[in-house]
């Protein structure tokens, strides 16, 4: 189902949450190190993109999952290549 309504696609994703169906293709250890690497070092050139990237991304791919279930969603891509 494809919908550019944001509450259904919020409603979509709380379902498949529900039913345990929302899952990472990412581990959580890599993204805590990535998180936790980027706050350690703020003063890095590209600091506030990678910050960007990282809070963008945790609701792009829900979105993304709720309205394409079977694509995958590659962590350095931006939005419009993928959903």
């Amino acid at each position: 189902m494809h919908t550019d309504d944001v509450f259904v696609s919020t409603m979509l994703v709380d379902a498949l949450h529900g039913y345990g169906q929302l899952t990472s293709p990412y581990a959580v250890d890599t993204i805590a190190e990535e998180i936790a690497l980027l706050l350690a070092s703020p003063e890095q050139p590209d600091a506030h993109a990678r910050a960007k990237r990282i809070v963008e991304s945790q609701f792009r791919r829900s979105h993304c999952r709720a309205v394409h279930p079977k694509r995958s969603t590659p962590l350095n891509q931006p939005h419009a290549a993928h959903c």
